[in-house]
């Protein structure tokens, strides 16, 4: 499914896969509270756009503190 600029609406994204719209909602809902998506409001529809620099940025450092934890390398503040 391609991500057009302005993002993709509840009934867009349901339409490309095998879940109803309201599940697609709550998908869309934890996705939008954990950072990996934003929403636009446009009339009365939202669209949505992925926004994963900041997970990412959290990702890396996780990866980093369990690295930092197996290794031995411990900073604390």
């Amino acid at each position: 499914m391609a991500q057009n600029k302005l993002g993709l609406n509840v009934n867009s994204i349901s339409g490309h896969m095998n879940l109803s719209r309201p599940a697609v909602s709550l998908h869309l809902k934890v996705l939008k509270q954990s950072g990996f998506i934003k929403s636009d409001k446009k009339g009365v529809e939202n669209y949505y756009v992925l926004t994963i620099r900041e997970p990412l940025e959290q990702l890396k450092s996780l990866i980093t503190a369990v690295e930092d934890e197996c290794t031995g390398h411990h900073e604390y503040i």
